[in-house]
């Protein structure tokens, strides 16, 4: 039968329902859960285990946004599938997060009970007696994180409609298939905080589209193609050659010798990155293959 699955997503508030692709975000409203608390109600009665489990729920879920799929399916394929298209529609929605822009934040925007927030708990012991207690979470993020109709037209104008355009494609080119699959990869950089792994995110979404095989040079051949995606002129795009090459260097720290780092400035990489996905979407439209695609970034550097 037809089954509508809704997924509530940590932390997200919208003013008014939106799609990407087949999945709408929608707001979960107290008179819905006014309706499922009172069936609760009726059967289990009014313990006060009962209203302080429902108070609870209720405080954790009013109010937020979650994704929901139609399906014509048996139950348990039907959550199964809705979990899975709500999750990349989520992680699609999740590129235009404020940690996308800043290195410093971090992105909480998951389906709910899939997020975890970096946190202390210390106790303090004297005489083998605890004495004390702090606990708390990460002020990094942006949380809760709310998308007015302002915001949203904003990100539906810097190509949030044409992913979700690209996402909805029932039959998509080899090149569209490899772009999604970037985005993908990409919109898990801004849910870790360590610099050395945003890096094996980012790098691994930029490789999967601007490189033709495993033998190419990488720094150079990924620094020019994006430079020549992204940059206006010869001196932004040697700007972006260089911001690739010197985080490419630290990336490679990471991978071959275990060394991590803090001091690298992320910000222009971000910037270049997320441009450059962004172009990829466009140009999909145009090329069916990356190697159409790549093919006429290297004929634009000896024009």
């Amino acid at each position: 039968r037809e089954i509508e699955t809704w997924i509530p997503i940590y932390a997200l508030h919208v003013q008014s329902p939106f799609n990407i692709g087949t999945v709408a975000f929608k707001t979960i409203t107290r008179e819905m859960l006014d309706v499922w608390q009172q069936g609760i109600r009726a059967k289990a009665g009014d313990s006060p285990k009962v209203l302080e489990t429902l108070e609870r729920r209720r405080k954790e879920l009013q109010g937020l946004a979650a994704g929901v799929v139609s399906v014509l399916a048996e139950p348990i394929r039907a959550a199964e599938f809705a979990a899975e298209r709500v999750d990349s529609a989520t992680a699609l929605l999740r590129l235009f997060a404020p940690a996308n822009f800043d290195p410093c934040q971090l992105s909480y925007c998951v389906p709910l009970g899939s997020h975890q927030r970096q946190g202390h708990h210390y106790l303090t012991v004297k005489d083998g007696k605890i004495v004390g207690e702090s606990r708390g979470v990460s002020p990094h993020g942006t949380d809760p994180w709310v998308i007015d109709d302002g915001l949203l037209r904003e990100f539906q104008a810097s190509g949030l409609t044409a992913i979700g355009s690209l996402f909805a494609k029932e039959e998509k080119t080899d090149l569209e298939a490899a772009v999604l699959d970037a985005l993908f990869l990409y919109s898990k950089a801004p849910l870790v905080p360590d610099t050395a792994e945003k890096l094996l995110y980012i790098f691994a979404a930029l490789e999967s589209v601007l490189l033709v095989n495993a033998t190419e040079a990488i720094t150079q051949n990924i620094g020019e193609r994006l430079a020549f995606l992204v940059g206006r002129d010869a001196e932004s795009r040697l700007r972006v050659k260089k911001v690739v090459s010197e985080a490419y260097a630290v990336r490679s720290s990471f991978v071959h010798h275990g060394k991590r780092t803090e001091e690298f400035d992320l910000q222009e990489l971000l910037m270049a990155a997320w441009n450059g996905l962004h172009a990829m979407v466009g140009n999909a439209e145009r090329f069916k293959t990356k190697e159409e695609l790549i093919n006429t970034l290297e004929k634009h550097k000896f024009r």
